[in-house]
């Protein structure tokens, strides 16, 4: 509905844009020109207003590659002091050389922009600002511990003021599309909603802390980006089975675009044809769960007494509790449908990256605690 709604808001937005250059080359006098600058003001500020709609709703990463962060944020840096008045300062801490992302460029400059501003807003006074970065890994308890929280190594990006810091009703709401505290006029209420689409289309998750007339920090959790090998070295190989032929082609290809081997295949009694006939230095294997004939985890049991460090993906739209702890057990990752490009990317280079997961043994009882699923958040 977002995006229908967006593509006839572009559409109208488009017309006036047009209208108002037009007027500008027309010989009228400076009155119709100062009113068709206006509207090109207020129609390019509805076309950003639509485009941040549609990061929140979606959380799709539009060009995601791997990204040097310490580079990238000397050049933020660089960039926000120019922006947000001489009484602010803003400092750098830490330092995570050679360390990398699987971002878009412009997207995580406006999450760091849009706290940054936050953080002008929160010290009316002047004050300095301070953004720092470290690499982090959590295990299932840490990441059960964090709202959104999910395993893995990150890079924690932190934006942190001792403003006026955020009062405890709002901290709860302060994510929620157009809830602003922000005067009339001086917010959208939408900054705080794209930061997280933006951090979830990411394969990230973002935690924030506040105390009264202290200050506050936002802290983004972004996957730490693996080396991807690239066609025609020793690159992985991916088993890649969904029933959904339009499905299958579309994540193979994009996978492929990546740099990795892809077999795909609609069944799983073709994929394990597939693989006695060519026997497959075979490393991941990335399956539907509900299939026709044997299921995603059918299909990975019958596979692992041939390759038993096989890795495993399991994408679904829906999964039963009980079908979350199978998927558990079975040492699998877990991966809601529909998928974003950059989450898919991020949890293929973490699940290659580690070391292969073991499968648990099943509880003696029907009554022993069920482990909570590993999921990314998507």
């Amino acid at each position: 509905m977002v995006g229908g709604v967006a593509h006839d808001l572009n559409n109208v937005l488009g017309h006036v844009l047009m209208a108002a250059e037009l007027l500008q080359t027309m010989p009228v006098g400076p009155e119709v020109h100062n009113l068709a600058e206006g509207m090109l003001r207020s129609a390019r500020h509805g076309a950003a207003l639509v485009h941040q709609l549609l990061a929140f709703a979606r959380g799709e990463v539009e060009s995601p590659a791997p990204l040097a962060i310490e580079p990238f944020l000397h050049e933020f840096v660089a960039l926000v002091s120019q922006s947000l008045g001489a009484g602010i300062r803003v400092r750098l801490e830490g330092g995570c050389e050679q360390e990398k992302i699987r971002a878009d460029h412009t997207q995580l400059k406006q999450v760091l922009m849009n706290l940054c501003l936050n953080a002008r807003d929160a010290m009316p006074d002047g004050g300095e600002i301070r953004l720092g970065v470290r690499r982090v890994r959590f295990d299932d308890a840490e990441a059960r511990a964090l709202p959104e929280g999910r395993a893995g190594e990150f890079l924690v990006l932190s934006v942190s003021d001792h403003g006026v810091g955020i009062p405890p009703a709002d901290l709860e709401r302060i994510f929620e599309p157009f809830f602003s505290t922000k005067e009339a006029g001086r917010g959208t209420g939408l900054g705080l909603s794209t930061v997280r689409g933006i951090v979830r289309g990411h394969g990230g998750f973002v935690t924030v802390a506040s105390e009264m007339n202290r200050g506050t920090t936002f802290a983004i959790h972004l996957p730490v980006a693996f080396a991807t090998a690239t066609a025609g070295t020793e690159d992985p190989d991916i088993l890649l089975v969904d029933d959904d032929a339009m499905v299958c082609e579309t994540l193979a290809l994009l996978l492929k675009s990546s740099g990795y081997r892809v077999h795909a295949a609609t069944d799983a009694a073709a994929a394990r044809a597939w693989c006695r006939r060519h026997q497959p230095r075979l490393r991941l294997l990335i399956t539907d769960l509900k299939m026709p004939g044997l299921t995603g985890l059918e299909l990975l049991a019958a596979l692992q007494p041939s390759w038993p460090a096989l890795r495993c993906i399991v994408l679904t739209g829906a999964a039963s509790p009980e079908e979350q702890v199978a998927i558990n057990h079975a040492g699998a990752r877990l991966l809601r449908k529909p998928v974003t490009r950059g989450t898919l990317l991020n949890t293929v280079e973490a699940v290659l990256a580690a070391r292969p997961a073991t499968p648990e043994p099943r509880p003696a009882a029907a009554t022993s605690p069920a482990v909570p699923v590993r999921q990314a958040i998507d």
